[in-house]
């Protein structure tokens, strides 16, 4: 799946922002979550997880006027793709605004 997001900060605020809504999310669905790894190399975050035994990977990448997320979905929430799409646009759209 791929989601692009345009914003107008810059890509240390972008970074600071990705990374405290990956952090909350991730606090949230740990009872789901069996390992969870995430590095930021330049501008690309690299994320990696385990949720109930599937994995889910992929990376978001920030350049000056572009938020891009590019991950793998796990076969379990396929059904549920352009709601997930959905939702992380909305909220995404919502931090980089406000």
């Amino acid at each position: 799946m791929r989601i692009e997001i345009r914003h107008k900060r810059e890509n240390e605020e972008v970074k600071s922002i990705i990374t405290e809504e990956i952090d909350r999310l991730l606090k949230n669905f740990s009872g789901y979550s069996e390992k969870v790894e995430k590095q930021w190399r330049g501008d690309v975050l690299i994320i990696f997880s385990e949720v109930m035994g599937s994995r889910i990977n992929g990376t978001v990448t920030i350049n000056d006027k572009w938020v891009i997320l590019d991950f793998k979905l796990p076969i379990f929430a396929l059904p549920f793709k352009e709601k997930i799409k959905k939702t992380i646009t909305q909220r995404l759209k919502e931090l980089l605004e406000s």
